[in-house]
C-alpha cells in the first residue's frame, strides 16, 4: 500500500522540476510538464475518488486516452521523420480504434480499459525505442545528457513495464502472490521513470540544442 502510494506521488519529481524551470524548457519539453501536471492532477483526482472505487476508473480512462495521444504525438515531434510519422499516424488510429472499441464494448467507462491500453503501451514503449536510436545516431551532446534521449528511456522503461503487468493480470493466470510481486515491481518502475522524467526535463532547461 506504501509502495503504491509513493509510486502514484513519484509524478510530483518531474511535476515540481517542470513547474520551477517551465520558462526555460523548449516547446516540446513545456507540453510534456504540461502533460506531467495534468498527471499530477489526475492522481489527486483518482484519490479522493477512490471513496468510490467504480469512479476512479472514470478518470483513469479518460487520462490513458489523453496519455496515448500525448506521448505518441511527442514522440512525433521527437522522431521528425517522413517515413516512421505515418507508422505513428497509423498506431494514433489503432489505439484510439481499441479504445473505442474497447468503451462500446462494456459499454461503460466504469471498467478496466486494459486491452486498450496494452495496445498503446506496446506502441509507446516501440516508438520510444525508435526515437532512442535516431537520437543517438545525432546526438550534439553526451546521451545521458540529451533530454529527449533520457525521456525517450523514461517512456521505454514504463511502458514495456505495463505491458508485462498486462500479460499476466489479463492474458495468464497468474497465483496472487506472483500478481502482488509484478504490482510491486510495477511501482518502483514508475518510481524510476518518474525520476528519469525530472531529469529530462531538467536536463532541457540547460541544454536546449541537443540534436
Amino acid at each position: 500500500m506504501i509502495l503504491d502510494f509513493i509510486s502514484a506521488y513519484s509524478i510530483l519529481i518531474p511535476f515540481l522540476v517542470g513547474l520551477s524551470r517551465f520558462k526555460k524548457l523548449e516547446k516540446n519539453f513545456k507540453l510534456f510538464a504540461m502533460f506531467i501536471a495534468f498527471g499530477f492532477i489526475i492522481e489527486v483526482i483518482a484519490t479522493f475518488f477512490f471513496l468510490n472505487h467504480i469512479s476512479v476508473y472514470y478518470v483513469y480512462n479518460i487520462y490513458g486516452l489523453v496519455e496515448m495521444l500525448c506521448c505518441l504525438f511527442l514522440l512525433h515531434l521527437t522522431i521528425n521523420h517522413t517515413y516512421i510519422s505515418k507508422f505513428i499516424l497509423i498506431a494514433y488510429m489503432l489505439c484510439l480504434l481499441s479504445w473505442i472499441v474497447t468503451f462500446f464494448t462494456i459499454k461503460t467507462l466504469s471498467k478496466d480499459f486494459q486491452y486498450a491500453n496494452s495496445i498503446y503501451d506496446f506502441f509507446i514503449a516501440a516508438f520510444a525505442t525508435i526515437s532512442m536510436v535516431r537520437i543517438a545516431s545525432s546526438s550534439m551532446v553526451p546521451l545521458l545528457q540529451n533530454s529527449y534521449y533520457l525521456r525517450s528511456i523514461g517512456f521505454l522503461f514504463y511502458f514495456s513495464s505495463a505491458i508485462v503487468l498486462s500479460l499476466f493480470t489479463d492474458i495468464y493466470f497468474s497465483p496472487k502472490f506472483i500478481l502482488q510481486n509484478i504490482y510491486d515491481l510495477h511501482a518502483i518502475t514508475n518510481i524510476i521513470g518518474n525520476v528519469i522524467y525530472g531529469i529530462s526535463i531538467w536536463q532541457n532547461s540547460r541544454i536546449q540544442k541537443t540534436f
